[in-house]
């Protein structure tokens, strides 16, 4: 009887073993992050993905590549906008179960730290005190068909407690509750963010069915001749929309901080911007079809 009883403790230890064991993020090309964001306060709401697209070295380093797609609803101006850009790289530190990211215009910084033990700290805000740390650990049966720890995140000093049972999550080889990249440790949400599922091109890990976003978006932009020129540029710049000229209505510039910082009508076959007025960095030039499609070009300021 006390052999059988071993035996049993035995098996119990492996499987607790099995299901402590670390789990990897994927790292296969075409593995994709789909995210949804939907706003508190209208019915506009947002689908994008990070896309693995292959693997490149940054000083050195090798990182996986991501490319960025989405799909925006606008209420309010009842359309639709398409966008399709560089999504930033990630590398996984597997030794120590940890995660690095960097996304455009950013230096490499931690995504995600899988070594953490419950009660520890994982942010503090320094404006209000607001404590986020590890409340439990648990594990998931993911679509891999192996355990991967789950990691209940709490805050402590909120002024305005979510209604929640917790206020985020974790998961190792996956994400957080927000997706692939963390965006902000607030406990006072303005919107819904989510990630809703992570798949290779086999089968889906996280979330169940998957559907991926089209990468290619539009035709417009899969057969656009637009160049801007010279870029970088100091004080003017030229668009030249060549054949595709005619279905572009609008030209808007923004920076990184997502403002809005010129606006024009698209009246001429090659479009001449002055930009003189705008200070030394990158912008997102978006050309806005009549169709209200939007593609991106990248815009580099030096003086």
């Amino acid at each position: 009887m006390k052999k059988y009883i071993l035996i049993f403790a035995l098996l119990i230890i492996c499987c607790l073993l099995q299901a402590q064991e670390y789990q990897p993020f994927p790292r296969e090309k075409n593995t994709f992050w789909r995210h949804a964001w939907e706003s508190f306060y209208s019915m506009d709401r947002e689908y994008y993905q990070y896309t693995i697209t292959g693997d490149t070295i940054i000083n050195g380093i090798t990182y996986h590549k991501l490319w960025y797609t989405s799909e925006s609803y606008i209420v309010e101006n009842g359309y639709t906008t398409y966008e399709s850009k560089y999504g930033g790289v990630f590398r996984e530190d597997t030794a120590n179960k940890k995660i690095y990211g960097m996304r455009a215009n950013t230096s490499e910084y931690m995504l995600y730290d899988f070594n953490l033990n419950v009660g520890d700290t994982i942010y503090t805000s320094s404006d209000d005190e607001q404590v986020f740390f590890v409340s439990a650990i648990d594990s998931l049966l993911l679509g891999d068909g192996k355990y991967h720890k789950k990691f209940i995140i709490d805050v402590e000093n909120c002024p305005y407690p979510p209604d929640d049972e917790h206020i985020s999550f974790m998961i190792e080889g996956i994400g957080g509750a927000e997706g692939l990249f963390p965006i902000s440790y607030d406990c006072r949400r303005h919107d819904i963010r989510y990630l809703q599922c992570v798949a290779t091109e086999n089968y889906s890990i996280y979330g169940g069915h998957c559907p991926s976003i089209d990468v290619s978006i539009s035709e417009f932009e899969k057969n656009n001749n637009v160049n801007i020129y010279p870029n970088p540029a100091q004080t003017s710049l030229t668009i030249d929309f060549t054949e595709t000229y005619t279905q572009i209505s609008r030209i808007d510039i923004f920076n990184m901080q997502g403002q809005c910082v010129k606006s024009i009508p698209a009246v001429q076959f090659k479009q001449h911007i002055d930009v003189g007025e705008l200070a030394n960095g990158i912008y997102l030039v978006r050309l806005q079809t009549k169709q209200k499609e939007s593609f991106y070009k990248k815009l580099v300021i030096i003086k």
